[in-house]
């Protein structure tokens, strides 16, 4: 039994998928956001979520990473309604439009990575958490951010693997889905919105 905390496991603690939409709506609230609509990204996208999952992992012996798949359910409802709100507030906010669609990418993420979780496997929802909203740090920075987010999303799932969390499949499963389903949401989806 691991009786110490390392490098792998203060990487999966600050990029928890819970944690770390904070970090990507604050680098697009510095491209050209408002206080509002970081506002209620943040609060949609990661306070209501992490305290979820401080109460659910308390009230349930289900643990901070929800190791065992089929307890996972609870948390992916809490966090698709809470998209669906902040995506629904950024709207009628008239927020900009990279807050809106990756808003709208979160709900049709995790609406697919519940999915995938509950049919067929555990997909690394951390790796997911980043390398999805990489495209949307690619919309508002460039090719150098994207590249960044990816790697970055490699080292955290390279984590959870050393954690023994996930196998090298549901890490690179999540990356590569996360990204075509937002790929898909800003450059097609969001023409209409």
């Amino acid at each position: 039994m691991k009786s110490h905390f390392g490098i792998y496991d203060f990487l999966s603690l600050i990029f928890a998928p819970q944690i770390s939409p904070a970090y990507w709506f604050l680098l697009l609230y510095i491209r050209g956001g408002t206080i509002l609509s970081v506002a209620i990204a943040i609060t949609f996208s990661s306070l209501i979520q992490t305290c979820a999952l401080l109460v659910y992992a308390k009230t349930s012996n289900a643990g901070f990473y929800v190791a065992d798949k089929e307890k996972r359910l609870p948390l992916f409802i809490i966090s698709i309604s809470a998209y669906i709100i902040g995506f629904v507030l950024l709207e009628v906010t008239a927020s900009p439009f990279i807050f809106r669609v990756l808003m709208l990418a979160y709900v049709i993420n995790t609406i697919i990575a519940a999915l995938i979780t509950k049919y067929l496997t555990k997909v690394s929802i951390h790796t997911w958490g980043i390398s999805g909203p990489s495209v949307a740090l690619l919309y508002a920075y460039g090719s150098y951010a994207f590249i960044g987010m990816l790697a970055l999303s490699l080292i955290v799932g390279y984590s959870r693997i050393k954690v023994g969390a996930h196998d090298i499949k549901q890490v690179v499963s999540a990356l590569a889905i996360s990204v075509l389903i937002t790929i898909f949401v800003i450059y097609v989806i969001g023409r209409y919105i």
